[in-house]
């Protein structure tokens, strides 16, 4: 699963002039957005989810100013960013596995 400009702006070609002029600011929050995206708990929609995090950072900017569709400066977005972030499966994590609570580790007694 590579993240990259090109395929960014294939999924959000309202962003193409913002490429064109600064790479280098669409390639940060692409790096930016990958730290709100685990690939292992997203699965085949990491890719997407970067790029729709991407998109809200980058609307979020100076650059984006006439995307944000509200005074809390929310962007569309970010919406559709949290309406994915609860679409993905719950996960229980414990520390230690349930193997640390069961006094049998496991085995019937």
């Amino acid at each position: 699963m590579t993240v990259g400009v090109a395929g960014f702006v294939a999924s959000f070609p309202e962003f193409e002039e913002a490429a064109d002029l600064k790479p280098d600011m669409v390639e940060a929050a692409l790096k930016r957005a990958q730290a709100f995206v685990s690939a292992r708990v997203w699965g085949d929609r990491y890719e997407q989810g970067v790029y729709q995090k991407a998109a809200h950072l980058l609307a979020m900017s100076a650059l984006g100013e006439n995307l944000r569709i509200d005074a809390k400066q929310a962007t569309a977005y970010g919406v559709v960013f949290d309406e994915m972030v609860r679409a993905l499966p719950i996960r229980l994590m414990v520390a230690g596995g349930f193997s640390s609570y069961d006094p049998y580790c496991g085995k019937l007694p």
